[in-house]
């Protein structure tokens, strides 16, 4: 873990208490670290707090049906009314943490926060709770900021899932873009919103460059030393990973990041998932495979 940053830095902060709910996933744990070294006290819901970050609990694993899903959604709605409650309660801020897959498919166009949403799959529940906070905020005063991230990456998660162990296809023409973002980016853009994000405002947090499916996959493949995944069409996609899945990564995301960067002063430190899958993949990589293999934009 990183160290902590000096004391008379506290002071400075708005939010010093912060529960942060899905500590224990890949992304709630890199916010948890993210906000502990920035100086922030990481307190239990129980405890006088000043802030609650909800992270997204990971879908259920293995085939993701429809009904799984279905049942993830309103385990996830549930918890982020109850969180909202405690909010509320303790006149605290409360940060959402989604996804860009509510806005959903819009080709080639680019995305903002103001386009207007058609969620895939994997983003209709996150559409769903964005829209009971920010009518909690105008009705009842919720001090909610959303941070909607694009496909996050990193160590635990996109890895060692399908891609790391040669799994992946490329679901439909893979030419749809994704927007990325590199866990710990993701995380710092968490913990910006949480210090200097406008209360009822949604943030997308992604990187620099969305990129097409198939270069997302290609990228990963070469950084992991695997081949180059194969094209899959949607019914068989479905049938390995379910319906929501294969339809998500068939959706074209391509999302802009101009008010995180405006309003928040951030910027991802890892601007395409072209730089950051190498990091990921050496931490990931047996050593002897490390020192055969090197980031060709390092030599560049």
């Amino acid at each position: 873990m990183r160290a902590r940053v000096p004391s008379n830095a506290m002071d400075e902060l708005r939010f010093r208490r912060v529960h942060v709910a899905g500590a224990g996933g890949l992304l709630g744990a890199a916010v948890a670290r993210e906000l502990w070294a920035a100086g922030h006290e990481l307190v239990d819901a129980t405890a006088p707090l000043d802030a609650i970050v909800h992270c997204p609990a990971p879908e259920p694993p293995g085939r993701l049906t429809l009904r799984r899903l279905a049942a993830h959604r309103r385990a996830e709605a549930g918890r982020a009314r109850v969180l909202a409650a405690d909010a509320l309660a303790a006149d605290a801020r409360f940060v959402h943490v989604g996804s860009a897959f509510a806005w959903g498919d819009h080709g080639a166009e680019w995305i903002d926060e103001g386009t207007p949403q058609r969620p895939a799959p994997l983003g209709a529940g996150d559409a769903d709770i964005a829209r009971r906070l920010l009518a909690l905020h105008a009705e009842r005063g919720l001090d909610a900021v959303l941070v909607a991230l694009g496909f996050v990456y990193g160590p635990g998660g996109l890895f060692e899932r399908t891609l790391w162990d040669g799994r992946a296809r490329v679901v439909g023409w893979g030419g749809n873009y994704l927007s990325c973002v590199h866990v710990d980016d993701a995380a710092r853009a968490v913990a910006a919103a949480l210090e200097r994000g406008a209360a009822g405002t949604t943030y997308l947090a992604v990187d620099d460059e969305p990129v097409t499916q198939r270069v997302l996959v290609d990228a990963v493949a070469d950084a992991a030393g695997r081949p180059r995944p194969r094209t899959s069409s949607l019914s068989r996609a479905a049938a390995r990973v379910g319906f929501p899945v294969a339809r998500s990564l068939m959706a074209s995301v391509r999302a802009r990041n101009a008010r995180a960067k405006a309003e928040l002063g951030w910027a991802p430190r890892f601007p395409t998932v072209r730089e950051g899958v190498w990091p990921v993949a050496a931490a990931l990589a047996p050593a002897g495979e490390r020192a055969g293999r090197s980031d060709p934009s390092a030599a560049a």
